[in-house]
């Protein structure tokens, strides 16, 4: 699981079901003890279908072994998500 992997299946995904208006994508991996967190934004120009955002929670959750997500949106058009892999560390990236 690498932050490049994760972020290609993510546009991959918007680009299949239609979702054009989505401005940029940020994924980040980190550590919180012996449990591998990752956290996504994403910035939407336009509303979405929640059908549509619901089958994208699925296919993260098939591409990170992730089943439990937690979202909020801090600011106006970005979608921020967090996943906790328990007892998974993230390798440390390179310098």
């Amino acid at each position: 699981m690498d932050q490049r992997s994760i972020k290609a299946a993510i546009k991959n995904y918007w680009r299949t079901n239609g979702v054009q208006d989505v401005k940029y994508i940020k994924v980040r991996l980190g550590n919180k003890g012996d449990n591998a967190l990752i956290s996504i934004g994403i910035y939407l120009e336009k509303p979405i279908s929640f059908n549509i955002f619901r089958g994208f929670i699925e296919q993260l959750s098939n591409t990170t072994g992730i089943n439990e997500w937690s979202i909020y949106a801090p600011h106006g058009r970005e979608i921020k998500l967090i996943g906790e892999q328990k007892n998974k560390v993230n390798p440390k990236s390179k310098p």
